[in-house]
């Protein structure tokens, strides 16, 4: 990770988060093992038209080390954000990660928990 920017939109009330990455020449390469040279930006931003996206995960939860993963997704599935601003970087979209996909189901959890009357239980 070279550089992460943190932007808050008032009007939505949400945040986004960039994070600025940087890639080994020869970290990628083509079904004939030869190197695609990713510091191209126009190749790089073909592999993200054809659906390269950024995940991020957790190394170990207890150190809570996290990583950026790349992947292949259908492109239609996770979208570019349209509303992001023009950058001299090429712009990899997300996915959500199984983390934050826990932390959503947790968050719904402890909702409902919260709705249980606990103390009304042994009347019953």
């Amino acid at each position: 990770m070279v550089d992460l920017n943190v932007r808050y939109d008032a009007a939505q009330n949400q945040s986004v988060v960039a994070v600025v990455c940087e890639l080994s020449r020869n970290i990628i390469t083509d079904r004939d093992g030869t190197n695609v040279d990713v510091s191209d930006r126009d190749v790089l931003q073909g592999f993200i038209d054809h659906g390269l996206r950024a995940q991020l995960g957790v190394m170990g939860l207890a150190t809570g080390l996290l990583f950026v993963e790349l992947d292949f997704y259908n492109p239609h599935e996770y979208p570019p954000d349209a509303k992001l601003p023009e950058s001299k970087y090429a712009v990899m979209p997300a996915v959500p990660s199984a983390i934050s996909e826990y932390q959503a189901s947790l968050s719904v959890i402890l909702s409902d928990l919260r709705k249980v009357d606990f103390a009304g239980l042994p009347r019953s």
